[in-house]
């Protein structure tokens, strides 16, 4: 068991979903004592419960074996209650989402000073797909899942807010 406050719940929750490569499913126990995260893909047993008490999260039973082997093709559409949660923590303690996405990335050692940084200034979705796409084709660390997921981050929040913002994503060292 794990005890944690909201950022590093939600931290810990985003470095599952990053393993997993998908997005996790949010399931309240009966009755609403506790909360069960799982790996949204099918037939997947990776998942963790978590138990809130005075603002102090509990992390227990935690599953990170991910089981993806079934090759059942995803939805294009992400929606990690995580990241959603880690932008509105933000907003709300009067950040902006420029910064919220930054201390996002600083949080998980994305370099943004690096000269090999893309800067994604607000893109359509298919100018976005090609950008990332490009960096597929030249040799780095990333894997696809990886960078699928960035893809899909990046979209969920030129979707949610449509804001005028610069993201950094750096091409070579995205390691969770």
């Amino acid at each position: 068991m794990i005890s944690v406050d909201l950022e590093e719940l939600i931290a810990f929750g985003i470095k599952q979903e990053v393993k997993g490569g998908v997005p996790y499913r949010r399931r309240t126990g009966s009755p609403k004592q506790y909360v069960t995260y799982s790996c949204s893909y099918p037939l997947c047993k990776a998942k963790f419960r978590v138990e809130e008490q005075n603002g102090v999260f509990t992390i227990s039973k935690v599953n990170e074996e991910h089981c993806h082997h079934i090759g059942v093709e995803m939805g294009s559409h992400y929606a990690s209650k995580f990241y959603q949660k880690w932008i509105e923590l933000y907003i709300k303690n009067g950040g902006k989402q420029f910064l919220a996405q930054k201390a996002f990335f600083d949080k998980f050692g994305i370099d943004t000073n690096n000269k090999e940084t893309i800067i994604i200034r607000q893109i359509t979705e298919s100018e976005l797909k090609q950008k990332v796409t490009q960096c597929i084709c030249q040799p780095n660390n990333f894997t696809k899942q990886k960078l699928k997921l960035l893809v899909k981050l990046t979209i969920l929040i030129l979707t949610i807010k449509k804001l005028n913002f610069i993201f950094y994503l750096k091409k070579s060292s995205y390691i969770i």
